[in-house]
């Protein structure tokens, strides 16, 4: 049996060759993974960053309220006006729905404020909205994965 596998030294070199080369390609494979997941996760600690900033917002102008110089609407409205001039990662930007799905902020798209969103899709099919409202209602906050719409450039 051993006598199928002898090898001339040209094809052992060889042999060799294909084997560091494979191993190569299965180490590059896992580090590849390792750092999308490292990138993955950095995002998301970015997001949850930039998650406490609107928030800080909000209650920034839920207090001015709260001590009598400023209602409760103006107050609200303040906190969707600045909210809405924020942008992060070049052109994103925050916006706001309420738990009935409905959007009350959306300077990307100002013409679906006020509209029920509940059947909203990404183009995957994830109804966005309701996952949100979802992640909140249970969670209190959280993130929802999507696959975002192109655009045009």
């Amino acid at each position: 049996m051993l006598a199928k596998f002898n090898f001339t030294i040209s094809r052992k070199i060889y042999a060799l060759i294909a084997l560091a080369f494979a191993g190569l390609i299965g180490i590059s494979w896992l580090d590849s993974r390792e750092l999308a997941a490292s990138l993955k996760h950095q995002k998301q600690v970015e997001l949850a960053h930039l998650g406490e900033i609107a928030l800080s917002i909000v209650k920034d102008e839920h207090a001015a309220a709260q001590k009598g110089p400023v209602s409760e609407t103006d107050a609200r409205q303040r906190a969707m006006t600045r909210l809405g001039a924020l942008r992060y990662a070049g052109n994103e930007y925050f916006f706001i729905n309420d738990h009935q799905n409905r959007a009350l902020m959306n300077p990307g798209s100002p013409q679906i404020v006020g509209k029920d969103m509940t059947d909203v899709k990404d183009p995957a099919g994830k109804r966005l909205v309701v996952e949100m409202a979802e992640v909140v209602k249970q969670k209190g906050e959280g993130l929802t994965m999507y696959v975002a719409k192109s655009r045009a450039m």
